[in-house]
């Protein structure tokens, strides 16, 4: 009993309690927005949508050049050692690039959106909702400040509240635009208000948190004289190679729906995929809590110079995750045909098959749930980045073939085996090095 007891007294189970509550809210609510979507727009109009944020997703760069992990990681180890004049220049730095990018990528899609759409699908999408969707970088601005100065700080309480407040936000305008019958457009238009409205959420956490004490925080005048004093070369390197990384991953996601928009005719092979690989993602929600932890908590340990505990604790998050992982796995498999008929509808039935082979990465995603992480905090990420780089360029043509063959089972496959493949090979290479370090 003292072992149990010892770690619920620790401030990391604490955290992920508080962060798995936020996130079983959060998933219920993308739930009934997921649902709304497909009985809204119905299987064609999904799969344009989809394809739309598909487009949205590759030339969102903020990500990209902003670092949000990156930032996560300098001031959780920052905040380790009282270093308050360093995350104060850490949030200067951030606030000016993503204000930057959000400018830049806004002015992007509006001139060429549609043109990329076309490039992409060989065929037009509608030219007012890819131009409107790219909005929503800049009008995110303080939403994600906000995200990574609280997951930074370890104030999950408020993290979780942000995040709530905006999918409740978006769930709203959605399902106004959906009932007023605007389509697509009107779906597009109220994920690009509920941005807006989601930085004005923001910045009033982060004001209740200064003046609460909680956190080290300056006010928005602060905030925005500090961009002015910190250059953006002084971050940029390690935050653009760990923002690559993330970025990789999402062309892990993107490259199959763009595949299937040019070599599948109709719209619907695009969303079957999609609303599969949602529901398989969304039965993360069991390790999402302990998943946006795990980067600051090593990140304290490694700020402490607790290398061995950070080793420690990377081999025991991943077994009790790979474990999760399998019972949520097996369990949802045996249901989900029924899942999807009671939820979504026969229309969807055809989603099924690609569920049963979208669980073979999620396993294995289980297990790997911290390896990202770990290698951010041991200064690996260029290895981690190589191997996204050799597996990408080596499956795409590998998914040229499937999907030409197999259309939404094979993206399905593809997807599946390029993430787990990455998976083990972390694992593989982690195992071997923690175990190395200790002989």
């Amino acid at each position: 009993m003292r072992p149990i007891r010892e770690i619920v007294r620790r401030k990391l189970f604490k955290d992920t309690v508080v962060y798995q509550v936020g996130i079983f809210s959060s998933n219920a609510i993308l739930l009934v927005t997921s649902v709304i979507l497909t009985w809204g727009l119905h299987v064609n109009n999904y799969g344009v949508y989809v394809k739309v944020f598909a487009i949205f997703s590759l030339f969102n760069f903020t990500g990209l050049f902003a670092g949000g992990n990156a930032i996560v990681n300098k001031i959780a180890e920052a905040n380790a050692g009282k270093r308050y004049d360093e995350i104060h220049e850490l949030m200067g730095y951030y606030l000016k690039v993503l204000l930057l990018m959000g400018l830049g990528i806004a002015i992007m899609g509006g001139a060429i959106g549609p043109l990329l759409a076309k490039l992409i699908y060989g065929r037009p999408l509608i030219n007012m909702a890819v131009r409107l969707v790219f909005l929503t970088v800049l009008l995110n601005t303080f939403s994600g400040f906000a995200e990574a100065v609280l997951r930074g700080h370890r104030l999950m309480r408020h993290a979780v509240g942000l995040n709530t407040a905006q999918l409740v936000v978006r769930l709203a305008l959605i399902s106004i635009s959906i009932l007023m019958g605007y389509g697509v457009t009107g779906v597009v238009v109220a994920h690009v208000l509920s941005a807006g409205v989601s930085s004005v959420i923001a910045l009033v956490i982060l004001a209740r948190v200064r003046r609460s004490g909680e956190a080290n925080i300056p006010g928005l005048s602060g905030m925005v004289l500090s961009m002015f004093c910190v250059p953006i070369g002084k971050y940029f390197g390690f935050a653009f190679l760990v923002s690559f990384d993330k970025y990789l991953m999402r062309l892990f996601n993107v490259i199959p729906v763009f595949l299937l928009g040019r070599l599948v005719a109709g719209d619907a092979a695009a969303g079957y995929f999609n609303l599969g690989l949602h529901i398989v993602t969304a039965l993360a929600a069991g390790l999402l809590g302990l998943s946006m932890n795990i980067l600051p908590y090593l990140s304290e340990l490694k700020g402490r110079y607790d290398i061995r505990m950070v080793r420690d604790r990377f081999l025991k998050i991943t077994m009790f995750s790979g474990l999760v992982a399998i019972v949520i796995a097996g369990g949802f498999s045996l249901v989900a045909k029924y899942a999807v008929l009671f939820v979504y509808g026969s229309e969807w039935l055809p989603i099924v098959p690609l569920i049963y082979v979208l669980m073979g990465q999620y396993v294995l995603s289980g297990f790997g749930i911290a390896a990202n992480n770990f290698y951010i905090v041991e200064g690996r990420i260029r290895f981690a980045m190589v191997i996204k780089l050799v597996y990408l360029v080596i499956g795409f043509p590998v998914a040229v073939i499937l999907i030409r063959g197999y259309g939404e089972m094979g993206g399905a496959i593809y997807y599946s085996a390029l993430v787990g493949l990455m998976m083990a090979t972390y694992l593989v290479d982690i195992l071997y090095r923690i175990k190395k370090s200790h002989n």
